[in-house]
């Protein structure tokens, strides 16, 4: 693209695609003073994620700001040739809603909030009255500054947090914070407090006094028992005074881990600059092959709110309606009425969600207000709430996010495999490359492989790394 003004040219932005992902992005070649620069790189960028996934190709682009308005927001594309994002957004559900979300080259849908800052709505804070967060670290420092990853990771043996950290740390070349629950150091697996403690920095441990009943009788019983049992957190929120701090008790009825883990989530958000990217991801079946957040929209540093970026799982294999586990979630936490208003579309996983801090701050408040309103303590039900906050548009006009980007699977940083199993196998769908590493649609690796073990082949390929990972390990911390 070559941008005029007058006839003398002002730049030149090169966005021919390449093979090599990572030099796909925005080059600018020396040229003349731009009036509203950093706003025409913000567009030029919103731009190249557009042409990314193959929408948006060729389009011209005025040199002055035209009368073309998008979502309450002036464009520079030209409106002959670019339709507003509503549009392109009701044109995606559209194939959505007739069972076909790759009739279209653009491959994830946009929403950008318009709305005024002093008009967005805001869900209300976890804290409990007066309280705040008392829960520290066992071991290990938050880093503000930079970009983290998010693991509720508690009863597992140490070949699953080795495979974690050691794809994210040295598969994927990640050198940011790695945030995780485990249970009580007392009470965990052989080798795994002293691995976690090998990290000298970029490591962060907490351990939480979970207090759980049995869903049978109430009992108190000593276990989430994965995840079956209601727990309440304590030790979480406290009254502190004149160097004084008295424990709160949870606020909350006892629930799921799996809903609760949002409010351990939430609080650990607040230790991160606003623009910082933060990952939420499960521990057990996850690995990395590049780095998560690579390539991911971040807004400007100006910016009052964030990015979100969602991601859904195969369509051919499920959609809300087909799946009787997400509309059962749904069902339970909030009606038939509101499952079969949503209708048959992506399931989106609420096992894998990113966003800069200030945008996965307001998600967290809205997913532990969800919890409040519906009081659903059935294990799965944050799905529920996941994919009804985004389909009955409860993010919309949210303060702290700018923008939703929600990724088609396969086609963006996180490839949920999980729904695809049951369908067809791996080689039927032509999951691995040459190297036999997991590929996306446009024959790039996934950066970030979720739900791998629900293939026989693919988990039997990852025990034996598992294994190999964990001898380096045993050798490496002798």
């Amino acid at each position: 693209l070559r941008l005029k003004n007058d006839g003398k040219n002002l730049s030149e932005v090169i966005l021919a695609p390449t093979t090599d992902r990572s030099k796909n992005v925005p080059f600018f070649l020396p040229g003349g003073y731009v009036h509203g620069e950093k706003s025409l790189k913000r567009h030029l960028k919103k731009l190249l994620v557009r042409q990314e996934g193959g929408a948006d190709l060729g389009v011209p682009i005025r040199p002055r700001w035209s009368d073309v308005i998008t979502n309450g927001e002036e464009s520079l594309y030209d409106k002959e040739s670019i339709s507003d994002e509503k549009v392109l957004k009701e044109d995606a559900f559209s194939n959505l809603s007739k069972g076909n979300n790759k009739s279209t080259n653009q491959h994830f849908t946009l929403y950008e909030n318009s709305i005024p800052m002093g008009k967005r709505k805001l869900y209300p804070s976890p804290l409990p009255s007066n309280a705040e967060i008392v829960l520290k670290p066992s071991f290990g420092v938050h880093r503000p500054d930079v970009d983290a990853v998010f693991v509720f990771a508690e009863g597992y043996d140490l070949s699953i947090y080795a495979m974690f950290i050691e794809s994210l740390r040295f598969e994927a070349k990640f050198q940011g914070d790695i945030v995780l629950s485990v249970s009580h150091l007392s009470k965990l697996a052989k080798g795994v407090e002293s691995y976690l403690r090998s990290f000298k920095s970029g490591v962060v441990v907490y351990t939480v006094d979970w207090k759980c009943f049995s869903k049978k009788n109430g009992a108190s019983i000593e276990s989430a028992n994965a995840g079956l049992s209601d727990c309440a957190i304590h030790g979480l929120y406290g009254h502190v005074s004149e160097n004084k701090m008295e424990q709160v008790k949870d606020p909350r009825e006892p629930r799921p881990v799996a809903t609760a883990r949002y409010e351990l989530y939430w609080a650990w958000s607040l230790q991160y600059n606003p623009h910082q990217m933060i990952f939420l991801i499960d521990a057990r079946d996850t690995y990395f092959q590049a780095d998560p957040f690579q390539n991911l929209m971040r807004s400007d540093e100006v910016s009052t709110g964030g990015v979100l970026h969602l991601f859904e799982e195969n369509f051919e294999s499920t959609n809300i309606q087909k799946s009787s586990y997400n509309r059962g979630w749904i069902t339970q936490a909030y009606g038939v009425s509101t499952a079969k208003e949503i209708g048959t579309v992506p399931v989106i996983c609420s096992g894998s969600t990113i966003g800069e801090q200030v945008a996965i701050e307001s998600y967290l408040r809205a997913m532990i207000a969800q919890f409040d309103k519906t009081k659903c303590k059935a294990k799965g039900c944050d799905q529920g709430f996941h994919n009804v906050l985004y389909y009955k548009k409860e993010l919309e006009g949210t303060t702290g996010i700018d923008s939703i980007y929600t990724h088609e699977q396969g086609w963006s940083n996180v490839n949920n495999l999980g729904a695809m199993a049951p369908v067809k196998s791996v080689e039927e769908w032509d999951l691995l490359n040459e190297s036999g590493q997991v590929k996306n649609w446009n024959k790039l690796i996934s950066p970030v492989v979720h739900q791998f073990d629900r293939f026989k082949p693919l988990a039997t390929k990852m025990n034996a790394k598992k294994r190999e990972i964990v001898g380096k390990v045993k050798r490496k911390t002798v």
